[in-house]
C-alpha cells in the first residue's frame, strides 16, 4: 500500500495497524508526544510511533479508517461481544465487530486522544484488508502461533501445530522452575481436540488448530538439583525455546526507532 499523506513514514502507519493486530487498540492508549511528562523524553514505540502531535496521530488514524483498514467501535460494544468468547478458544468473528462499527470522524479521534470519554472509549480493529496488509508486513509463522488458558488445574494450549504444543508441555517442568514452586505435567492426563477451523484473530481464521489440555502437580526439587549445572542449561535452553516460538511475527520491525 502507498502511503500519501506529507512527511509521515510509511512504517507509522504500520505501528498503528500492529497495535490491532490480535485485539481491538484503545486509542487513548496512544500517547501524543506532547503529553509526555518529560521533555525530550526517549519515545517508548509501545504508547506512541515517533514523535507525533495529536492532531498529526489523528490524521494518520482519519486516513487508516477512510482507507477501509481500520474501523472504530465503541467499548461497551466491543465487550458486548467479546465476553461471549471468555474461555474459548476462538475470537470473535469480524462480522461481529464489523455491525457494531463505525468511521470516526476527525474530532472523534482527537477527543479519544485527548482522553475525554471515560465510559465508553473509542477503540479501533483491522479490516479483512487491513489484516491481509498486516499479514504482507509482518510476516507471521502461523504454525507457531499458540496461546495458552485454563485454571490452577487443568490448561490448555491452542495452537497451529501439535507437536509445538506438545513439546511446550513436556518442557513444564523447566518452564516454571523459580527455585520455589515447581511444576510438571502428570503424564496420562493429556487430551487432544482438533479445531476445524480456528478463529485465531478477530480477522484471521486457519482451516485447522489443535487445543491440548493437561493438568500439572507441584514436585519438590532438592537443593543439589536447584544448584545443578545441567539443570540451568537445560532451562536455558527451555527459554530461547519458548522466545524463540512467541516470535512468530517480526516483532523487532520497530527497533530502529529505539537506536
Amino acid at each position: 500500500m502507498v502511503i500519501h499523506i506529507k512527511d509521515v513514514d510509511e512504517k507509522i502507519y504500520h505501528w498503528f495497524i500492529n497495535q490491532a493486530s490480535t485485539s481491538p487498540h484503545m486509542v487513548a492508549l496512544i500517547t501524543p508526544y506532547e503529553r509526555y511528562d518529560v521533555p525530550n523524553a526517549n519515545l517508548n514505540i509501545y504508547c506512541t510511533p515517533s514523535y507525533l502531535s495529536t492532531d498529526k496521530i489523528a490524521e494518520v488514524l482519519l486516513y487508516l479508517f477512510e482507507n477501509e483498514l481500520l474501523l472504530g467501535i465503541k467499548s461497551l460494544d466491543k465487550d458486548d461481544i467479546w465476553e461471549n468468547y471468555v474461555n474459548s478458544p476462538h475470537k470473535p468473528k469480524i462480522e461481529e465487530l464489523i455491525a457494531k462499527s463505525f468511521i470516526p470522524s476527525y474530532q472523534d479521534i482527537k477527543k479519544a486522544l485527548k482522553q475525554e470519554e471515560s465510559s465508553n472509549e473509542l477503540f479501533y480493529f483491522l479490516t479483512p484488508e487491513g489484516g491481509e496488509l498486516w499479514e504482507s508486513i509482518f510476516k507471521p509463522k502461523w504454525n507457531q502461533y499458540l496461546t495458552r488458558r485454563g485454571d490452577r488445574i487443568t490448561h490448555i494450549i491452542d495452537c497451529v501445530d501439535p507437536d509445538v504444543g506438545k513439546k511446550l508441555i513436556s518442557l513444564e517442568y523447566l518452564l516454571s522452575f523459580d527455585n520455589k514452586k515447581v511444576y510438571d505435567f502428570i503424564p496420562g492426563t493429556e487430551i487432544g481436540e482438533t479445531i476445524m477451523p480456528w478463529q485465531v484473530l478477530y480477522w484471521k481464521i486457519i482451516p485447522v488448530g489443535y487445543s491440548l489440555s493437561y493438568q500439572t502437580k507441584r514436585i519438590k526439587v532438592d537443593k543439589n538439583t536447584v544448584e545443578s549445572k545441567e539443570l540451568k542449561e537445560e532451562i536455558k535452553q527451555a527459554d530461547e525455546w519458548l522466545i524463540n516460538i512467541c516470535n512468530w511475527y517480526e516483532k523487532d520491525y520497530f527497533d530502529e526507532w529505539l537506536q
